[in-house]
């Protein structure tokens, strides 16, 4: 219908409900395609009832647009796997990495700490050690 102005406006009964478009949602991303197909399938529907003609090259191009619409919908679930990987295995780096330096540091620093300690009491690891001098 045109309006006006003469630019083409959808008949208000032909409009799809909002809901139906999607949302934010992981799910809208998959159903993008399949609801694309659904509303290009009721559009050309209304024009047959309006006695519009379709011609086999227009509806080679709404399927080679259908097509290009699946394609890109695949390439973004794979792009969102890859991307959740990414994520997971990035946090898994910097969840490890801080916890192992920190034990390495802390083992250093024990190990300095112990050292120091026995040290001034006389205790060499590995040697028996003396009470009242009986091993002199």
């Amino acid at each position: 219908m045109l309006s006006e102005t003469g630019i083409w406006a959808p008949v208000p009964a032909d409009c799809t409900p909002p809901t139906s478009e999607g949302g934010s949602g992981e799910r809208a991303k998959a159903d993008r395609s399949s609801k694309t197909k659904k509303q290009v399938e009721h559009l050309l529907a209304t024009l047959e009832k309006e006695g519009v003609e379709i011609h086999d090259k227009i509806a080679s191009i709404v399927n080679a647009e259908i097509a290009k619409i699946k394609a890109e919908t695949s390439r973004e679930a794979i792009n969102d796997v890859v991307c959740c990987f990414n994520l997971c295995c990035g946090l898994a780096i910097y969840t490890v990495a801080p916890i192992s330096a920190g034990f390495l540091m802390g083992a250093d620093w024990f190990e300095k700490a112990f050292g120091e300690e026995y040290a001034r009491t006389g205790f060499v690891i590995g040697a028996r050690r003396r009470t009242n001098g009986e091993d002199k």
